[in-house]
């Protein structure tokens, strides 16, 4: 199930592009959906994996522990950063 109409959208969009008409349609879009729904969820468990993994490592040592906060952070004011000078932009482009 899509989560948003964009979302829809973009598999209409994407996947006709890798699908053959001579054969059943329907069966290859389902396997073509199947199929990233199955990859993004093994991506998404190893992604969980690897960060348990790290913040068990970093809660063990106390010494990282202020490593850690400054890193994330550090990571979050980076992703901060573009979208906000984006967001700029696209007001500026309003007035």
């Amino acid at each position: 199930m899509c989560s948003t109409p964009k979302v829809a959208l973009f598999f209409l969009a994407f996947l006709p592009q890798f699908v053959h008409r001579e054969n059943n349609v329907a069966a290859q879009i389902i396997f073509l959906g199947v199929l990233f729904n199955t990859s993004g969820t093994l991506v998404n468990i190893i992604v969980a994996l690897v960060a348990s993994y790290t913040r068990s490592q970093f809660k063990t040592h106390i010494r990282n522990s202020s490593v850690f906060r400054w890193l994330t952070g550090s990571i979050f004011i980076g992703a901060w950063c573009p979208s906000r000078a984006a967001s700029m932009k696209i007001i500026e482009n309003l007035f």
